[in-house]
């Protein structure tokens, strides 16, 4: 043990300890800084040594530090008077260590053998600290936990310990095979990291052989009667989407341009607009690179001139991986239009020489159809003139599905729920964009092949990024990482690792790995291309449980319908948005619990207030869940005042209370409280005013008045609470008295 006195930070005198045991195939070290007089940030604590012998550190903080730490949230105001370091390391020879706090302190070790105990108590120590290091990270990062699954996983395969408890009983949580295939269509991240870490594990179908067929589609009720709407009228475009296509119309050319442009502000994914991650995958241009189309000025001049109708449509969603999509276009002027799409495609080809793209024509359903691709799928565009109609798609399936609806049968547009559904919204409504999903398009999507496919490229992504990381692991441990088989050897990926039942696996291609059946991750090749002869007993008993969950639970897949509606408003550069949703017909059965919770139908409102930028409300009631509460109005406004900067960055209890704090909103219901007394109001022992008003715990304001009960967390001054007194409309100024900056 090594307890030196010495200088930190430049003024501050402490005591540190260190201890190194030798262990194969690592020893385990701890260090300890403690009995400082000023405060140490844990979370900029760093340890190296001269050689690069010291790996998978965990720095921990003091108990009371701790504390701290997880109410004030910021790491400016973590402050404790001592840290630990726990590290592996490999050798027995001393150990030239550095630490940073951040200002640096040197220190050597020489490592001990110690008897088998003790070593594996402080071997068990690392790996508490070292989970809980990886955990904090997870809550506090606002990236996808890879790395942090990679190194766990890894580390508890390769020396025989078990995960934490609280891990264990979070990996418990699963699920039916049916709410499973949700995950993967949705893409959730936790399936794609349960895939990664079974891999870890062993728990992967290496070995497996598939040599059974692929099964018919689950046997699905059909949808009833939807009425007499031959007469409605019908877009010319979405006679030529095939039914079981997602459609998406935009009905000019501008629109288009419009949500492309939005896109491109959040990384492609409008869901980025409320998100707090960091990292957005550039999704819209991927795509577009894949298309091998650009938005240039003549484009965005003259699209209305030359383009009559646009839809984007697609077999899938699947940004992600590799998506089944492509534009379609209806021309004013198919000559200018085929021109423009063509010296497009032109100059993507020109980009992709040097990735070894090329330019060839296929035959397709007796058509002559253009394909510009690369080898990783990158560039990956099939282009097709039929009349009017341009379409441009990743999908030669689809291109053959689009040449099969020529004559209108079989599409969309005389698909009975979508005659329908334009009946409900015509296109007199003049929608700037209308999205319909059919009941086909789901069935299609928890179809065999897709289901199948979903799972096998989830796996192949997942091998990717393994891949990946080992070889970082590797380097990091300097160990040889050339090749696979060196990586196995080595503990760093599973034997086995490197070759799935359907003969794919990550390869290396130039400077990066790809799947060897599928390509780039991120570029796959569509889920229609590719054709699977055969399945694994494992995926056969799979489908079979889902098929029957959803014959018994599910039964029949409901149709979705979107329109949205843009209006310029009075001051510049914003806009309104008017977003309408329809499931119909509704399979109430299925949504249960979900449906009873909403109110009966009323022409009752709740006046918004000026200036609110959001205003929510709904007619709610407890249902099957809570039966007590009654039917009553909740509403919620946030008011269009940017949030104080502080507030921008949540991590911890007290941040994320301060970013609520400032969010210049309201929540309230009427005229009972309904689902707002289910929270302890009387907590703070807080009794109201007699203007209704009460101080509740962390600063969070009620009013109640009128039948009224309001919540914000903006404080209410004396000057509000009189002129309350004095206004008539008690609706409107029971939530104008809890707005920010009133």
């Amino acid at each position: 043990v090594l307890a030196v006195g010495m200088l930190v930070n430049g003024s501050a005198w402490g005591r540190v300890e260190a201890e190194a045991l030798v262990g194969r195939p690592f020893g385990v070290g701890r260090v300890t800084i403690s009995g400082l007089d000023v405060a140490l940030d844990a979370g900029k604590v760093l340890i190296e040594e001269k050689n690069g012998r010291v790996l998978y550190p965990a720095v921990a903080q003091g108990m009371l530090g701790k504390l701290i730490g997880q109410v004030l949230g910021s790491t400016t105001e973590r402050p404790t008077s001592g840290v630990t370091i726990h590290f592996l390391f490999r050798g027995d020879e001393p150990l030239e260590l550095t630490v940073f706090t951040p200002q640096s302190v040197p220190l050597v070790v020489q490592p001990r053998v110690d008897n088998s105990r003790r070593f594996e108590r402080e071997v068990t120590q690392w790996w508490r600290q070292y989970n809980t290091f990886w955990r904090n990270e997870r809550a506090d990062d606002n990236q996808p936990p890879i790395v942090s699954t990679y190194l766990t996983t890894m580390l508890s395969q390769r020396l025989g310990l078990e995960p934490p408890l609280l891990d264990r009983m979070q990996a418990e949580k699963g699920g039916s095979q049916a709410t499973q295939a949700v995950e993967l269509i949705a893409g959730m991240e936790r399936l794609r990291l349960e895939t990664l870490k079974n891999t870890m594990l062993g728990r992967g179908d290496f070995g497996e052989v598939a040599n059974l067929p692929l099964p018919g589609p689950p046997a699905w009720l059909p949808l009833p009667a939807m009425g007499n709407a031959a007469a409605v009228e019908i877009e010319p475009v979405a006679l030529r989407v095939p039914e079981n296509w997602f459609y998406v119309r935009f009905g000019k050319f501008s629109n288009y341009l419009w949500l492309t442009h939005l896109l491109e502000e959040y990384g492609g994914d409008v869901s980025s607009m409320v998100t707090l991650r960091s990292y957005l995958a550039p999704m819209n241009k991927r795509l577009q690179n894949q298309f091998g189309l650009e938005q240039d000025v003549l484009a965005e001049l003259l699209g209305d001139q030359v383009i009559a109708d646009v839809a984007l449509v697609g077999s899938d969603t699947f940004v992600r991986e590799g998506a089944a999509m492509g534009v379609m276009l209806q021309a004013k002027n198919t000559r200018v239009l085929s021109s423009s799409l063509s010296m497009q495609r032109d100059r993507a080809l020109s980009r992709a020489q040097a990735n070894g793209g090329k330019a060839e024509t296929v035959t397709i359903a007796g058509r002559e159809v253009s394909l510009y691709s690369t080898p990783d799928n990158r560039l990956r565009s099939f282009y097709v003139v039929d009349g009017d109609f341009h379409f441009v798609t990743t999908s030669r399936a689809m291109i053959e599905q689009f040449l099969a609806v020529s004559d209108g049968r079989g599409s969309l547009g005389n698909l009975a729920e979508f005659r329908a559904a334009r009946q409900a919204m015509p296109i007199s409504r003049n929608d700037t964009i209308f999205v319909y999903c059919s009941s086909p398009f789901f069935e299609h999507l928890f179809s065999p092949q897709y289901s199948v496919e979903l799972e096998r490229r989830m796996k192949s992504v997942t091998d990717i990024e393994l891949l990946m990381l080992a070889r970082l692991a590797a380097r990091g441990e300097q160990m040889p990482s050339e090749n696979v088989q060196e990586l196995s050897a080595g503990g760093l990926l599973p034997r086995g690792f490197g070759r799935r039942p359907d003969g794919s696996g990550p390869v290396q291609a130039g400077n990066e790995i790809v799947d060897s059946v599928r390509g780039a991750r991120g570029a796959f090749v569509p889920i229609p291309d590719v054709a699977i002869t055969a399945i694994t007993r494992g995926e056969a008993e799979r489908l079979q449980s889902l098929h029957g969950q959803l014959a018994s639970q599910w039964r029949r897949m409901d149709p979705l319908m979107i329109a949205m509606q843009r209006t310029a408003l009075d001051e510049k550069g914003l806009e309104r948005l008017v977003i309408d949703g329809n499931i119909n017909p509704l399979d109430e059965s299925k949504y249960g619990w979900v449906l009873s919770m909403l109110g009966p139908p009323t022409r009752q409102m709740v006046t918004t207030a000026a200036g609110d930028v959001i205003a929510v409300q709904a007619s709610l009631r407890g249902g099957l869940l809570l039966p007590r509460i009654p039917p009553h109005h909740m509403f919620l406004g946030v008011q269009d005042i940017p949030p104080p900067a502080s507030t921008a960055a949540p991590g911890g209890l007290m941040q994320s209370l301060n970013m609520l704090r400032g969010t210049p909103g309201y929540i309230g219901s009427w005229p009972a409280a309904g689902f707002l007394d289910l929270l302890p109001f009387n907590l703070g022992g807080s009794t109201p005013d007699a203007n209704g008003f009460s101080r509740l715990p962390f600063n969070l304001w009620r009013r109640q008045g009128g039948g009224f009960s309001v919540l914000s967390f903006d404080p209410v001054n004396q000057q509000i609470r009189r002129r309350i007194q004095n206004e008539t409309d008690r609706t409107i100024v029971l939530i104008l008295t809890l707005l920010r900056g009133i």
